[in-house]
């Protein structure tokens, strides 16, 4: 059983858009934000992840989400993910240990 929590950022294949989260399911979260079951993300699904970190606990995934949404974590948002040239990483498959960029 995987007990990892995780830090995310997706980015909106139409849109210039990115949405900062936490989850259990990195996953099953993905689907649920691409079925619309997250009001506010409905007007730029379909999303895709373009970053996430594991964490051993929930609190430091919470922490690092928030670290994303500061104007340091936005800086580094506009530096390595809001390039047009980076491809998303469309279905999370075998997540280990560590970050992954796509």
């Amino acid at each position: 059983m995987n007990n990892a929590f995780y830090a995310y950022v997706l980015k909106s294949r139409d849109h210039n858009y990115l949405y900062k989260g936490h989850c259990k399911n990195l996953q099953k979260r993905l689907i649920q934000h691409n079925a619309g079951m997250t009001k506010s993300l409905k007007p730029y699904i379909p999303l895709d992840i373009v970053y996430f970190e594991e964490f051993k606990t929930l609190e430091e995934a919470i922490k690092r989400e928030k670290y994303f949404k500061s104007s340091r974590g936005r800086e580094f948002q506009k530096k390595y993910l809001l390039r047009s040239s980076m491809p998303a990483l469309m279905t999370p498959v075998g997540l280990e240990s560590g970050s992954r960029w796509r």
